[in-house]
C-alpha cells in the first residue's frame, strides 16, 4: 500500500468546506516531479502527460465511506488502476486533488524514490488502502 502524506492546507481546507466527501469528485493525478507538502492546488504540481492509458487530469477516485469512531476519522475510497496502452511515466508521485472545488485543491500526496515507469499492456492499481483508509485522523 501507498502511504499517502497530507499537504500543509488539507486540513485548513477541510475546515474552511472545500471538500464534501459524499458529493464532490476527487482524482489521482500522476506527477512528472515530487510534490511538495506546500503545494496548494492542482496547478502546482506536474502532470506526467496524457496518453497510452493516462487520461490527462487523473484517475477518478470514489469514496466509499467518510465516517467517525471515538473521534477518528476515516476516509475510505476505492484503488483506481490504469491499464496501459503504451508505457506511461515515469511516474516520480501522485497527487490526490479535489476537481469540484475552485482552484482543484490537493487533498495528500506520495512521492517515489524513483520515477516509475509502466509497461504496456499491464493492469496498475495505484496501491491505495481500501481497508484502513487513504486518511484517518482526530
Amino acid at each position: 500500500m501507498i502511504a499517502l502524506n497530507k499537504v500543509n492546507s488539507f486540513l485548513l481546507s477541510l475546515g474552511q468546506k472545500k471538500h464534501d466527501f459524499s458529493a464532490d469528485s476527487f482524482k489521482v493525478l500522476f506527477c512528472s516531479s515530487h510534490v511538495d507538502p506546500t503545494d496548494v492546488n492542482k496547478a502546482d504540481v506536474t502532470e506526467i502527460s496524457a496518453g497510452n492509458g493516462y487520461v490527462a487530469g487523473g484517475l477518478t477516485l470514489s469514496v466509499l465511506s467518510y465516517s467517525q469512531t471515538a473521534g477518528v476519522a476515516r476516509l475510505l475510497t476505492n484503488n483506481p488502476s490504469i491499464v496501459t496502452t503504451g508505457t506511461v511515466g515515469p511516474i516520480w508521485a501522485i497527487a490526490i486533488y479535489n476537481d469540484t472545488t475552485v482552484n482543484d485543491p490537493l487533498l495528500f500526496y506520495a512521492n517515489f524514490a524513483t520515477g516509475v515507469t509502466l509497461p504496456s499492456g499491464i493492469t496498475w492499481p495505484i496501491g491505495l488502502d481500501t481497508d484502513n483508509g487513504i486518511w484517518w485522523g482526530s
